[in-house]
């Protein structure tokens, strides 16, 4: 007969490694008429939230005080990625770029760029000398990091009445 306390972290640990796999990937990119918008799907966050069940239903299974502490802190970690999941979005619109994450919102007008500073997994947008807007491009693919630079770019140059920034400073 099969230990039943076995069985739940066999079930739990399943239910992580699925959850933590279906919830990866790049954001879905679209386009709208006037505007490009980045985010994720609500399903990725509901994948998360099943790793955070499993990781929760492991720790639960687990006979030592250590190990459920652990289990329980990878759960809320699966349960703060599923929040952000939810929360991620960058709007390139028609006057301004905004960025909204599990802990900020950031907006910054498009004729108030001064500088645009890509490295990797991040571009970085700034007002004067003060960083305004950082948008986590970690998860992108390089289809939609390009759209969104080469909007970000139109944008820009848009704002500033077809004038190009200073060279070197906008991609």
């Amino acid at each position: 007969m099969l230990n039943p306390r076995l069985a739940l972290g066999t079930t739990g640990v399943l239910a992580f490694a699925a959850g933590a796999y279906l919830s990866s990937g790049p954001p879905v990119l679209t386009l709208l008429n006037d505007s490009l918008r980045i985010s994720y799907p609500w399903p990725r966050a509901a994948a998360a939230l099943v790793a955070a069940a499993g990781a929760a239903v492991v720790a639960r299974s687990i006979p030592r005080r250590w190990l459920q502490l652990c289990g329980g802190v990878l759960a809320l970690l699966a349960v703060a990625s599923a929040t952000h999941l939810l929360a991620y979005r960058v709007e390139a619109g028609d006057g301004a770029i905004e960025a909204t994450g599990l802990l900020s919102r950031e907006r910054l007008a498009w004729s108030d760029v001064s500088r645009v500073e890509a490295g990797p997994g991040v571009l970085v947008l700034f007002e004067g000398t003060q960083v305004r807007v950082r948008v986590d491009t970690v998860d992108y693919s390089a289809d939609q990091r390009a759209s969104l630079e080469r909007t970000i770019t139109r944008r820009v140059r848009e704002a500033a009445g077809g004038r190009a920034l200073p060279a070197g400073r906008l991609r």
